[in-house]
């Protein structure tokens, strides 16, 4: 994944937010794909999957990353709402 405009001295590189997401059991992780090419990577943080007990604590984004190659078609503001919208359906309430 490339960033545009040297913003990557703001993103974390995905292989570290994935080894990352394996020492944090509240961290959800997933690829963005359109098709079948890898085009982001999307972490959030959801208590409710360690625990029942924290359903109702909020959901955090840790990263989203769209490449520059695929910027203005419109795939982060769609993958977004996906994320948000499985979430939502997992923890079975309407907020993150």
């Amino acid at each position: 994944m490339l960033c545009r405009n040297k913003h990557d001295e703001y993103v974390a590189i995905n292989a570290y937010s994935i080894a990352e997401a394996y020492f944090h059991p509240e961290a959800w992780f997933r690829g963005i794909y359109a098709g079948d090419t890898p085009i982001g990577f999307v972490m959030l943080e959801d208590w409710s999957q360690v625990s029942a007990d924290r359903a109702d604590d909020p959901t955090v984004l840790w990263r989203y990353m769209i490449d520059h190659r695929f910027q203005g078609f419109g795939h982060g503001k769609r993958h977004f709402s996906w994320s948000l919208t499985v979430r939502v359906q997992k923890r079975g309430s309407t907020t993150c």
